[in-house]
């Protein structure tokens, strides 16, 4: 008896973004996640890098070397406690032997409210009388009557 095995494979397909990451607006001390869906032929692998930073961000990462950011398996990127220093773009990179894509999207860090130091010296409330004068305008229209006929 002779058996034959034969076994199938799927052509390599490269890597695509499904879900691409949003640009986000965040308050500083906030925790934010940028999401990026990845598809592929073998399944890519995602990393984050911050534009201009040499470091890049990988899933599994260790915390003490990575700190307030985090990928998660996903390919999800957290940044928790959010600093205005975090400001700027965030790319996603997906890799595989088939090739590579990217994509990126915005931080925006609100930078925490300060209050005019002139506003603190005054109540909250403050009045002052005034008055005022004038003459209303009337006006009256009336249009004269349309007349309508139908042929």
């Amino acid at each position: 008896m002779k058996v034959m095995l034969s076994s199938i494979t799927a052509p390599n397909m490269p890597p695509q973004i499904v879900v691409r990451p949003r640009d986000q607006i965040t308050a500083q001390g906030r925790t934010v996640t940028f999401l990026c869906g990845t598809k592929g032929n073998p399944p890519p692998a995602v990393f984050w890098q911050k534009e201009g930073s040499q470091i890049l961000l990988f899933p599994i990462q260790e915390a003490a070397q990575s700190g307030r950011y985090s990928v998660s398996l996903s390919g999800e990127l957290t940044i928790t406690d959010v600093l205005s220093e975090d400001s700027g773009y965030y790319i996603c990179q997906a890799i595989s032997v088939a090739g590579s894509i990217l994509t990126k999207a915005l931080l925006e860090v609100e930078s925490e409210f300060e209050v005019d130091s002139m506003l603190k010296m005054h109540p909250p409330t403050e009045s002052r009388p005034s008055s005022v004068k004038g003459q209303p305008i009337k006006r009256w229209h009336q249009a004269p009557p349309l007349n309508c006929s139908a042929t």
